[in-house]
């Protein structure tokens, strides 16, 4: 087997608020294959974006990375400088942030931004050459013409447009990890089924390894190759998607995918999972999720689940099962 292109192990990420420290990120590991759309799930609030921008190493005061290793080809992210990071970011790692209103620059024109990509991380310079090749990356995107949008404002744009023109940025350099935060978020139905098919497309015609960040599993189950499901901060469950949607092992996903409604069937109300999300300042001992789930035992409170191999894909983090099955 090949090793991954990106490779989180053990990560800590940490607030140091006037209430007391925010235990953001516990402890969090997994892996991106090269050529696969791997998705990180979660309700809103589990870390998942806390995760990506400490793998990018984005994360300001007063946060703080406080361990963990975050390998990309084998070098730790976590040990550079920040020189060597820039070489990287946008380079080899590019990231689409949720919001493209906010990332989007609103006094510059959509043609002059990414242009300005191309300027810094290809080094094109100025002229026709360059104004062909935004127009090129636009259409590539599926805008529809381009020769007018890249004179256009940010404002003049829908918020699918927007998101688009973002992708358009970030693929621009060629990297080899897109990382995705909340692509869809505020997108109605139609647009949203256009963004996914668009980073589909990405991922075959440019060989891009794609991370997306999500709270939607339709989202999970129409793109991703493989995922791990979060929970206050850490993986509770990883595997391909046929698996875990088959045959979801942890409480916390079989709550989230029972949550799901069902075309077929008709429900005065939506299954839901009991109880609240934890303060992460004073997370509960042992397993995260106990004081929610139905089937937590003493040792649940007590000590911490540890990673269970089911299958050469399928991990889960969950006391239930078998200690002859623990990865070792």
């Amino acid at each position: 087997m090949t090793a991954p292109l990106l490779e989180v192990k053990h990560l800590k990420t940490y607030f140091y608020t006037y209430e007391g420290t925010v235990r953001a990120l516990e402890d969090v590991s997994f892996h991106i294959n090269r050529g696969e759309i791997f998705g990180l799930v979660g309700e809103t609030g589990c870390g998942k974006s806390v995760t990506a921008r400490s793998a990018m190493r984005l994360i300001e005061a007063p946060g703080k990375i406080v361990g963990g290793e975050i390998l990309f080809k084998g070098r730790d992210l976590l040990s550079l400088s920040e020189d060597e990071l820039q070489k990287i970011r946008g380079n080899q790692i590019s990231m689409v942030f949720q919001d493209p209103m906010a990332s989007l620059n609103p006094l510059m024109k959509i043609g002059n931004q990414v242009a300005e990509v191309l300027k810094i991380h290809k080094k094109v310079e100025s002229g026709e050459k360059l104004r062909k090749r935004v127009v090129e990356i636009l259409r590539m995107v599926r805008l529809p013409s381009p020769e007018r949008i890249v004179e256009n404002y940010p404002f003049e744009l829908s918020g699918g447009m927007r998101q688009r023109v973002m992708i358009a940025m970030m693929v621009s350099t060629n990297p080899e990890l897109l990382i995705a935060d909340e692509p869809t978020t505020a997108l109605d139905v139609s647009i949203q089924a256009q963004i996914l098919s668009i980073i589909k497309s990405m991922k075959e015609k440019m060989d891009v390894s794609v991370w997306i960040i999500t709270h939607d599993l339709g989202v999970i189950a129409e793109t991703c190759d493989r995922l791990c499901v979060m929970y206050a901060g850490a993986v509770v469950e990883c595997g391909n998607v046929h698996e875990l949607f088959q045959n979801p092992l942890h409480p916390y996903t079989q709550g989230l995918l029972k949550a799901i409604p069902k075309a077929h069937e008709k429900a005065e109300r939506l299954d839901t999972i009991p109880g609240s999300v934890p303060n992460l300042i004073s997370p509960p001992s042992g397993c995260r999720f106990h004081p929610r789930c139905a089937r937590a035992g003493r040792e649940c409170s007590e000590r911490g689940a540890e990673k269970v191999k089911i299958t050469d894909t399928h991990f889960v983090s969950c006391r239930r099962y078998t200690e002859g099955n623990r990865e070792q």
